[in-house]
């Protein structure tokens, strides 16, 4: 049998872990709405982009890359 969480408390956590992050970094901010289908790949591209990115100079041996 496999554990199922309630419906919603994914979204409470994430929800939570979000509030939390955007309170330690006051010059993010949160922004919500609708992606319209066609907009979805580049703007999960630019996301994922952005993340690697970050990762990769937060690195600090560059001989692992």
């Amino acid at each position: 049998m496999t554990f199922r969480p309630s419906p919603g408390i994914y979204d409470r956590l994430l929800d939570q872990d979000l509030t939390d992050l955007l309170a330690r970094y006051p010059e993010l901010r949160s922004l919500f709405g609708k992606l319209e289908t066609e907009e979805q790949p580049s703007w999960y591209a630019e996301f994922v982009s952005q993340v690697l990115k970050q990762a990769l100079l937060e690195e600090p041996d560059p001989d692992l890359l």
